[in-house]
């Protein structure tokens, strides 16, 4: 369940819409301004200066150093029937579902950046290498998925990181696990000349591939077979099998900085239509900055809508704190929680909790 993405990169575009607090003195000082954006009608950007010092968040990574995080998301979807379409216009959940259902998640993850290489714009390439994945029904902790039978080599990933926190993968992993409860380890590579993608049981091994010269402007293709045991090279998967992602792009998303300098104690508002953003950058307490997301929507500027299709319109409310220590250039905490809920014949809730440690 990967609900809170949406949050995620919400909360992105609004970490791009704080400013530089150029012209700002050191000590800070208070002020509000407020915006209007040409480029996207009926959006305007409220920012309030702070008094407090100017900072300037930044990655600070040296070639072999590790970062090691543990990660928890606890997700719940509710579904039930007992809303209604406007105008009388019922819906029923699909084959023969039961009137309300609930399901519960929780994935925990323990995963590392080993940091190969710094580049002369302070951005790095790293690898990834997860030592634990779970995922779990709740209440029950049925386990749903796990890596204690894939090997670490399997579970390492290469990708770059920007000094402001930008993360780029090379690599998807994911577990598929088949209605006939067999599991698959599935990876998927592009480059700008080729694509690959390689399924996985343990026993056997199955690549696809195609690579393209740029300069001949040939295209070449093929499947590659590996075999531990004397089974059929053939894996079969289809579109109702559960497909679960292994990398915590979720998380990676929130490492991501304010471009520029912020001023200490500053809070930035957008609003636009159906949405409202702010982040608010505290004071630093023993050189780590606090950073505090809100998401909210509303029906706003959303032009000519009948009253009754509003209220079919999801509801989104989340929050979200980052914990950055810019002395030492990492992010050290991550907490947030979102909730979404719409009414449309099918009435659904979903709400996610995510957490984030380092390693120290």
């Amino acid at each position: 369940m990967k609900i809170n993405l949406l949050f995620l990169l919400i909360t992105l575009t609004l970490v791009a819409c704080v400013p530089p607090q150029e012209g700002t003195s050191p000590a800070g000082g208070g002020g509000v301004s407020s915006d209007s954006n040409p480029d996207n009608p009926g959006t305007v950007s409220v920012k309030t200066t702070g008094k407090g010092p100017v900072v300037d968040l930044r990655y600070k990574f040296k070639k072999g150093a590790v970062f090691s995080y543990t990660s928890i998301e606890e997700s719940e979807m509710a579904l039930s029937t007992g809303g209604s379409m406007p105008g009388g216009m019922g819906i029923t959940l699909p084959g023969g579902m039961a009137a309300a259902m609930n399901m519960k998640f929780r994935t925990e993850t323990d995963f590392s950046l080993a940091i190969s290489e710094v580049n002369d714009d302070q951005s790095a390439a790293f690898t990834m290498s997860i030592s634990k994945f779970r995922m779990y029904a709740m209440p029950s902790k049925t386990l749903v998925a796990t890596n204690e039978d894939i090997s670490s080599e399997d579970l390492s990933v290469t990708g770059t990181i920007t000094s402001k926190g930008a993360v780029t993968f090379n690599e998807d992993i994911h577990v598929v696990i088949t209605e006939a409860k067999k599991r698959y380890l599935v990876r998927g590579k592009v480059s700008k000349t080729g694509a690959s993608a390689q399924a996985s049981d343990g026993e056997q091994e199955i690549t696809v591939f195609a690579e393209y010269d740029p300069k001949t402007g040939a295209v070449i293709g093929g499947v590659k077979t590996k075999k531990k045991a004397k089974v059929p090279a053939t894996i079969k998967v289809s579109s109702s099998d559960m497909n679960i992602e292994i990398l915590p792009r979720q998380f990676m998303q929130y490492f991501a900085l304010p471009e520029g300098n912020v001023t200490s104690g500053s809070k930035t508002t957008v609003k636009a239509p159906m949405m409202n953003l702010s982040v608010v950058v505290s004071e630093p307490v023993d050189s780590v900055t606090n950073l505090v997301f809100n998401i909210e929507t509303n029906a706003e500027g959303v032009g000519p809508v009948p009253e009754e299709a509003k209220a079919t319109m999801p509801v989104m409310t989340g929050k979200a704190e980052t914990g950055f220590n810019n002395t030492l250039g990492r992010l050290e905490s991550i907490k947030g929680n979102v909730k979404m809920s719409m009414n449309a014949g099918v009435k659904m809730d979903i709400t996610s909790t995510v957490s984030l440690t380092l390693k120290k």
